[in-house]
């Protein structure tokens, strides 16, 4: 089984999280307030497996209001392909530019399109959405297919899943046999093992009993369990979502945007290599994201 994860991307209430509980039976939105609200705050996953193909789809539901933003940088941060999402009848919308424009910065390159709430349109609306998704796409320099779906309806969503494999298919397995690293999300405890971080598994591999490290505490641990979605196993692969037992380290003491990664394969440093096409100045505060990251701070 390969594994490969994508990101939802889109406008808020276009339909991002109820397409995934269609399509996996998983609902993301698992926050108090996110079922209170009917609103998704953070980052949620879920899975969708392609057995004629042999792989597991890890998808990453990343909030589409503006006021999670960094949310949705978090959740797009470690992604190979893109479900991008557009309500039929609201068209390309501002959160639907932002988050293509950030996904590709992080060099995604791949993906879905999807125009959602179709059973709310008539053929002429449709088809002018169509376009003007097409339109966006283009500028972008992104080849993405278009797929109209209801959900209430049903219709659809069997044509996406055949595109999604189609895409999928062209996805290689390269980032398997480079050095560990996992974007850490989450970390808590388990009464009886003690410490679990939780994340994307976006290089390398890790099995039961390898020592890793987790930085930037440049702490050391030997990794006691493996979990994939609940399910123990006994190694997870890049695009994997996986949840570490690492007992030595202590929860509290870690954040969302650490990384385990395999000891001594990668160096720390002090010099970032930045493309940009705005005009960085030295002496200025930016906020730098990497990975799941935020960090603040001035170009020497």
């Amino acid at each position: 089984m390969r594994y490969v994860l994508f990101a939802t991307a889109g406008h808020v209430d276009h339909g991002k999280t109820s397409l995934i509980k269609s399509l996996t039976g998983t609902d993301t939105d698992r926050l108090p307030e996110e079922k209170k609200r009917g609103l998704s705050i953070d980052i949620g996953f879920a899975y969708l497996d392609f057995p004629r193909i042999g792989v597991r789809l890890e998808l990453i539901d990343v909030p589409g209001h503006e006021r999670y933003i960094k949310n949705a940088v978090a959740g797009l941060s470690s992604v190979e392909g893109l479900l991008l999402v557009v309500d039929a009848g609201e068209g390309v919308m501002p959160q639907t530019v932002e988050h293509v424009k950030v996904a590709v910065a992080l060099g995604v390159r791949r993906g879905v399109a999807v125009l959602t709430k179709i059973d709310r349109v008539d053929e002429e609306l449709l088809e002018i959405a169509r376009e003007e998704l097409r339109e966006f796409l283009r500028k972008e320099d992104l080849d993405f297919p278009i797929v109209p779906v209801s959900v209430k309806e049903g219709e659809g969503l069997d044509e996406l899943k055949g595109r999604l494999e189609e895409v999928l298919m062209g996805v290689d397995e390269a980032k398997v046999e480079r050095p560990l690293r996992v974007f850490v999300d989450s970390s808590f405890v388990v009464r009886g093992y003690g410490t679990v971080l939780r994340g994307s598994c976006v290089e390398g591999r890790v099995r039961e009993g390898d020592r890793v490290v987790v930085e930037p505490l440049g702490v050391w641990a030997r990794v006691r369990k493996l979990q994939n979605h609940g399910v123990f196993v006994k190694e997870a692969v890049a695009g994997e979502r996986v949840a570490l037992n690492l007992p030595e380290v202590e929860a509290s003491a870690v954040e969302r945007g650490f990384w385990v990664l395999e000891p001594d394969s990668y160096e720390r440093s002090s010099v970032l290599l930045i493309g940009s096409d705005g005009h960085l100045r030295p002496g200025k505060l930016y906020t730098f994201f990497m990975g799941m990251r935020e960090v603040r701070g001035r170009l020497g």
